[in-house]
């Protein structure tokens, strides 16, 4: 039940002037952008269940990027 990934890259959702990513365990492939902002400590980790996730999205609380190391970033429209 937790947001982990998308199928071309990882997420980062923005959620109180904070970026986060979700935590890994041996769940989703970590990503070459991914660890970079974590180690510049641009990203910190945090993670999302589905239900909150939904909440969060459906009431403009967070914000929704796509990373990888070919498109670096992208926003996300996400329509529930």
């Amino acid at each position: 039940g937790k947001i982990l990934e998308f199928d071309i890259g990882n997420i980062v959702i923005k959620e109180d002037g904070q970026w986060y990513t979700p935590s890994y365990n041996e769940d989703f492939l970590r990503g070459t952008m991914r660890q970079y902002l974590l180690e510049q400590e641009k990203v910190k980790v945090k993670d999302y269940d589905i239900a909150s996730f939904k909440y969060k999205v459906q009431h403009d609380l967070i914000e929704v990027m796509l990373i990888n190391s070919l498109r670096e970033v992208a926003d996300v429209e996400i329509y529930l």
